[in-house]
Order: structure tokens, then C-alpha cells, then sequence
């Protein structure tokens, strides 16, 4: 399989799985390239006009946000994505309430991150695959600002210096990583063990 095809996959398999908001990040970074073939850029261009249907929802009551949050995967995503166009500071018990919840994790992590971009200073506790964090938004860091996730980024770019749609993967994959890694962050001392796991399993797959 070439590189657009397995991307295209990749993009609607998250589509598929409710991770809007990595389907668009993975649209957007290819959009952004100097060279995208026709065919790939009108792809593209359908799957960003039909995620932009998707997610489009002009307001919910607190009540809908509550029963959204209880929903399935996707319906959790859009209330996350509607909640972070809000002020957070006056969402206290929903957000906490959902954040204790056995919800779909990465919309939960979508919501960890609104709440690190608004710097919200109320304390959280949060249940993730089973385990329990304390903390506090405006204290931590989003996945751009981790030292770990910059010094691994420059890793991996040397790593595959002559094969850049390789290291658009693994970029894909390091920002997953860093991202379902929150409220918790990697350090700089931790990178080449992050650079590592995602070279080798991309070796792997990719037969290397």
C-alpha cells in the first residue's frame, strides 16, 4: 500500500472511531504540503468537508451537553468539541463529573486539553484507563510546549531525513502519544526512549 492510500484509511478509520479532532489534524498537515497529487487533494478536501457536517452543531442546553456526554463515542466528541468553544470556568461540575466518568478516553483528553488551553485553575481528577490524576489545567502543559515531545520531534526528523512521508507518520504517531499522555507530559530525557518505540514499530510495519 502506497503512502496516500494508507493515509486516506488512516484519516477515515479515525473518522470511523470518533478521533475527529486527529482526522483533522492529519487532513490539515497534508493540505499544508507544497505538493499534494489531484486526485489525493480532492479526497481531502470531500473528508474535510464532510467532517466540518459531522461536528457542525449550533447549541446545546447543559441538559443535551450532560446526555451528549453520556452518549456514545461520537456524540461525547461533540460535546468536548462544543465545550471547548466555551468558557470552562462556568462548566466546573460537567466537565468534572465527565472527567470521573468511564467515558471514551480521548474525547475526555480532548477535554483535558480545552482546559489546558483556557488555563483553568480549579483542580480536576480525572479517571484513564484505570488510573487516577490530580490536577490542575493552567499547570500543565500542551503537547506543542513538551520539552519531551520537541526534543523527540527533532529525533525523529533526523531519523527519517531522507523518507518525509515516513516521518510525517511517525510525527502522526509521537502526537498521539504525547497527546492520550495528558495531563502529563514527557520530558527531554525521556525522547530518545519515545523515538525509539515509535522508529521501531514504524520499521516494523513498514518492513525496514
Amino acid at each position: 500500500m502506497d503512502y496516500y492510500k494508507e493515509l486516506i484509511l488512516n484519516i477515515e478509520n479515525k473518522i470511523k472511531n470518533g478521533d475527529l479532532k486527529q482526522a483533522s489534524s492529519l487532513i490539515e498537515a497534508e493540505l499544508a504540503l507544497p505538493y499534494v497529487p489531484k486526485d489525493v487533494l480532492k479526497k481531502l478536501n470531500e473528508l474535510k468537508s464532510n467532517l466540518v457536517l459531522e461536528t457542525k452543531v449550533e447549541r446545546l442546553s447543559d441538559e443535551e451537553i450532560v446526555e451528549y456526554l453520556k452518549g456514545d463515542g461520537y456524540h461525547q466528541l461533540i460535546a468536548v468539541d462544543y465545550l471547548d468553544k466555551l468558557n470552562l470556568r462556568d462548566y466546573y461540575d460537567i466537565c468534572q463529573d465527565y472527567l470521573k466518568s468511564d467515558g471514551f478516553v480521548n474525547a475526555k483528553v480532548l477535554l483535558v486539553e480545552s482546559l489546558i488551553k483556557q488555563e483553568i485553575s480549579d483542580e480536576y481528577f480525572l479517571i484513564k484507563d484505570e488510573v487516577e490524576y490530580t490536577f490542575i489545567p493552567r499547570y500543565a502543559m500542551l503537547v506543542e510546549e513538551s520539552l519531551g515531545y520537541r526534543e523527540c520531534l527533532k529525533l525523529l526528523s533526523d531519523y527519517y531525513l531522507k523518507e518525509p512521508s515516513y516521518y510525517l507518520m511517525a510525527k502522526d504517531l509521537l502526537y498521539k502519544e504525547c497527546f492520550l499522555y495528558l495531563p502529563l507530559s514527557y520530558d527531554e530525557d525521556e525522547a530518545s526512549i519515545l523515538a525509539n518505540r515509535i522508529t521501531s514499530y514504524l520499521d516494523e510495519i513498514l518492513n525496514k
